[in-house]
């Protein structure tokens, strides 16, 4: 028989890591994004609404039920501009959109649960800014996580290759700022150690 005070101790290792609270995703996606309650085009001429929800280009729909059944809103006159959210639609949106880039970044990164909250904070952002097709490309950065070699993921996010002198990544040149956020927090942590 274990003594009292090691149960506990051999309990809490066995269990996986807490996930961080949806709450500290949402507030940094709601800055990284904005909250806008009235479609508008993006930088690659994407419908957005909310709080960086793709609702398609113009003549192509997605997620038409999703957006539907979240908001109770006519997805034809989100997209047109005809309708504008209300801010308890937009966090019902953002929560459903967040709860679709979880699931697709664990199936990614099998080890998301167990990662620091700094590192989940930029593989979430990651996923929802880029979707999970996007994210896969980011074959080096997703190596480099799994190994939790943070100062390399940092590199793999604001460039091409691993070669020095390596010029910047497409994601570092779209969104440069984004792109800072999330290379600080890793290196935040790779200085810790």
């Amino acid at each position: 028989m274990l003594p009292a005070l090691l149960a506990p101790l051999l309990l809490a290792q066995a269990l996986p890591a807490t996930p961080v609270p949806a709450s500290n995703f949402i507030v940094r996606l709601s800055f990284e994004e904005g909250r806008r309650p009235r479609a508008y085009n993006d930088i690659f001429n994407n419908v957005t609404i909310g709080v960086g929800h793709n609702l398609g280009v113009v003549g192509r729909e997605l997620d038409r039920v999703q957006f539907e059944s979240v908001t109770r809103v006519n997805y034809v006159d989100a997209k047109a501009g005809r309708a504008v959210l209300i801010d308890p639609q937009i966090d019902s949106l953002l929560t459903s959109d967040l709860q679709t880039t979880i699931a697709n970044v664990r199936k990614l990164a099998p080890n998301f649960d167990d990662l620091p909250r700094e590192v989940q904070e930029v593989v979430v952002d990651l996923g929802f800014n880029l979707g999970s097709g996007g994210l896969k490309q980011f074959r080096g950065f997703r190596q480099s996580i799994a190994q939790r070699n943070w100062r390399q993921a940092a590199w793999d996010l604001g460039h091409k290759n691993r070669e020095p002198g390596s010029p910047p990544s497409g994601y570092s040149q779209q969104v440069p700022n984004r792109c800072a956020r999330n290379v600080a927090l890793l290196l935040s942590l790779a200085n810790r150690k």
